[in-house]
């Protein structure tokens, strides 16, 4: 009986010590750290002294391209959407939420997705 109590106090203790830990992680979070979360960033590698955090934004933007009309040889317009997407870099100074440097790297563009039929275009053709 005496064994079991004991296993028992011991079992209690570890999972004690480990809900304990966990939450001491969540405190221990630096401001940098949640910083980036907030920017629904993801924490990168960086040079030592800094905090660097990558943000990337994907939006669908509206635009229009050129289409040729049936098989008619005219040339007409169809509305769609591309994707946008665009990558920043958060360099933050240490685990501070102050912010060193911030780079947007260049924007890249998804595949046409049509929203409408190829339009002709009103006018002379050539």
């Amino acid at each position: 009986m005496r064994k079991r109590i004991t296993l028992l106090v011991a079992a209690t203790m570890l999972a004690l010590t480990m809900a304990l830990g966990g939450a001491g992680a969540a405190l221990a979070q630096t401001q940098a750290e949640r910083a980036c979360a907030d920017r629904g960033g993801t924490i990168v590698a960086g040079e030592r002294g800094t905090t660097t955090c990558q943000v990337t934004t994907t939006v669908p933007v509206q635009t229009e391209r050129s289409c040729e009309v049936g098989n008619s040889g005219r040339e007409g317009t169809q509305q769609g959407t591309v994707t946008e997407t665009t990558t920043t870099t958060i360099v933050f100074n240490g685990s501070s939420g102050n912010v060193r440097s911030s780079t947007t790297g260049p924007t890249e563009f998804g595949d046409f997705e049509a929203t409408g039929p190829c339009k002709n275009n009103p006018g002379p053709q050539r």
